[in-house]
């Protein structure tokens, strides 16, 4: 099964025309990061990303770079070396940061289209294709090495569901600190609940499972509907 490859489009450097192509790759997920003054979008674009694992995000800041830091604030809340990662732009001040995370271990590129991105993933994918043919060729006869991997797989799925359930923490408290450092921290729970669904961190159906992991974190306290933020 291929990685989680997570494409971040820089839509003020560059405005892909459609990208339906990705509709098949069900481990891609898609982040549209928009500037604050762009305000139209065509059709066609948003037409094509109705089908995909996508969601936009729409920068309010008009600052030099301000798109540019926000797309480093996201990968570094899933920054993980089993995702690969790919930023869509033809900005070339993006690469010292692609470099530094290169070093420690993780699969990032930049690339000029979505047509080159998927040339990373069909890479990746075949890779593990070969991985997985050599595989098979080798015949485990020992029962001992049998016990050893069913050990091994029951201990990657714990560790994965670890995993996964520290990168959804990381992702609320970072979006938390993003907004003290904006000012709008919601005072009431109602607000803060809407907050987190519009970011789309959170689902609807699990807002109230997401306050509970803020509050046993110690990320927030709740006394009636106030919120205090520790």
């Amino acid at each position: 099964m291929a990685r989680e490859h997570y494409i971040f489009i820089d839509f003020e450097n560059l405005q892909p025309k459609d990208i339906t192509l990705l509709k098949n790759y069900k481990n891609v997920f898609v982040n549209i990061l928009v500037g604050a003054l762009q305000n139209k979008i065509s059709f066609d674009f948003v037409a094509s990303v109705q089908e995909l694992n996508a969601k936009y995000i729409k920068i309010n800041s008009t600052g030099k770079n301000a798109l540019d830091f926000h797309i480093a604030y996201y990968i570094g809340l899933l920054e993980d070396i089993n995702i690969e990662f790919s930023i869509v732009s033809n900005d070339k001040g993006f690469d010292p940061l692609i470099e530094h995370i290169k070093d420690k271990g993780i699969q990032i590129n930049r690339v000029g289209s979505i047509q080159e991105a998927l040339k990373y993933e069909r890479a990746i994918v075949s890779k593990a294709q070969v991985t997985y043919n050599i595989n098979t060729k080798k015949e485990v006869k020992e029962k001992t090495k049998e016990k050893i991997e069913v050990k091994t797989k029951i201990k990657s799925a714990i560790d994965n569901n670890n995993g996964k359930n520290n990168i959804h923490i990381k992702k609320l408290k970072g979006y938390i600190n993003l907004m003290k450092n904006n000012g709008t921290t919601p005072k009431k729970l109602k607000s803060l609940k809407n907050a987190l669904i519009s970011s789309n961190i959170v689902d609807k159906n699990n807002i109230d499972n997401s306050i509970s992991e803020l509050k046993n974190n110690k990320i927030i306290k709740v006394t009636g509907d106030k919120i205090t933020y520790c």
